[in-house]
């Protein structure tokens, strides 16, 4: 498996932020290493590199692996290996800080994130409790304007049990919505869903389930959004789901 940098985007959000030479510098990296990676499409030799694309990006880092809803299965298959092993240099070793995504944790959304970029998440929280029903869809509807994010924008997905002591943050998946199209990564079931995004649309609907145990839910975001939570979907916006299954 191949794992690639979005070059397309990567470009439109070069040009948004003066230039190959403007986001070299700003990135702390050569000219010429910048130009190798789009050229190649290749992901960085290390981590840090990619952090530092993606900061100076003023992206989320995972927005800049392209990551399409065909190779997800194959791809999730592969990171449980990785995670499981701690053989991120048998993979891909700059992808080796998306574990901070990914690992269950009671500091969730996690705080190195926050920290490469030096500003805090933006997050939204809803809490399930089952006596008020259970077994169905939740309807989250997230409004972010584009401002100048016109090339990406992600969400990252987790819950919290509330029964017991297990107090942990469970990730579960992401979204990234882009000027055309939504996309909905769920590493939690294996699964990948995607809705068109109409022109200038700054709305979207993300449902996922609820079962028969209180939770708290939490989205987060590197970038301005706001969240309301409904039992019915919201009319005429696209919606993509975390399918339970």
């Amino acid at each position: 498996m191949r794992i690639s940098l979005r070059t397309f985007l990567i470009e439109q959000r070069i040009e948004q932020k003066g230039g190959r030479a403007a986001v070299a510098r700003d990135a702390k990296l050569d000219r010429t290493t910048l130009w190798r990676w789009l050229k190649e499409g290749r992901l960085p030799e290390r981590p840090e590199q990619l952090v530092k694309l993606a900061v100076a990006l003023d992206l989320d880092v995972c927005a800049l692996f392209d990551v399409s809803p065909e190779m997800f299965p194959q791809l999730c298959q592969r990171l449980n290996a990785v995670i499981r092993e701690g053989s991120w240099a048998d993979f891909f070793p700059a992808a080796a800080c998306v574990r901070h995504y990914l690992i269950p944790s009671p500091d969730w959304p996690p705080q190195t994130v926050a920290g490469w970029h030096k500003r805090p998440w933006q997050t939204a929280t809803y809490t399930h409790h089952p006596e008020t029903g259970a077994n169905y869809y939740i309807s989250f509807a997230i409004t972010a304007s584009d401002g100048d994010l016109s090339p990406a924008q992600l969400w990252h997905f987790a819950f919290r049990t509330l029964r017991g002591m297990f107090s942990f943050c469970l990730p579960y998946g992401y979204i990234c919505r882009f000027a055309t199209d939504i996309e909905l990564y769920n590493y939690g079931m294996v699964h990948a869903d995607q809705a068109v995004r109409p022109t200038g649309e700054t709305q979207f609907v993300a449902q996922t389930w609820l079962g028969e145990s209180p939770v708290e839910f939490c989205v987060a975001s590197l970038h301005p959004f706001t969240m309301t939570a409904s039992r019915e979907s919201p009319a005429n916006l696209p919606v993509v789901r975390f399918e339970y299954r």
